[in-house]
């Protein structure tokens, strides 16, 4: 199993004041991994695999893998390096799609809880409820994830 050296898209995000980490990401991360993910299944046998680097034709390749350091490329596949070289005796197996996210919490107070940072009634209440109990009231406040891409290999056929 090998990895690329760089990360092929990165995504930041501040000020969110989110309350619930899992719809975030559904909403926010999971539609990008679930294109790229789509992207290299359907895409495989058009992958050319070099000693330490992927070619990924460029003509299907959704516009989030078209990050600032690949559009420059102006050939017709774009090159995603990898971490270790390969052996000419491998060939692709399969593609992951991976991600690596960091975040920060804030905390809710009376003064930064209004209609713009909270998004349903039921999240407003249980707010109010914590804020009323004296407890501390955690949120996201910044968050940003790196994809990278984990190879399988396997043996050619001679």
């Amino acid at each position: 199993m090998l990895n690329t050296r760089d990360c092929i898209y990165n995504d930041s995000f501040q000020n969110l004041k989110v309350s619930d980490l899992s719809e975030f990401r559904a909403v926010s991360v999971a539609p990008v991994i679930f294109k790229l993910q789509h992207y290299f299944d359907n895409n495989i046998e058009s992958i050319i695999l070099g000693k330490d680097v992927l070619f990924l034709p460029k003509k299907n390749a959704p516009m989030v893998i078209l990050d600032t350091h690949l559009q420059s490329q102006s050939y017709e596949f774009i090159s995603i390096y990898i971490d270790n070289t390969i052996d000419t005796h491998y060939c692709l197996d399969k593609i992951t799609v991976k991600y690596e996210e960091d975040y920060q919490y804030g905390i809710f107070d009376e003064y930064n809880q209004n209609a713009d940072t909270v998004k349903t009634i039921i999240e407003y209440e249980n707010i109010e409820e914590c804020l009323s109990s004296n407890k501390e009231c955690s949120f996201i406040e910044s968050y940003s994830y790196s994809v990278y891409l984990e190879i399988l290999l396997k043996e050619c056929e001679a």
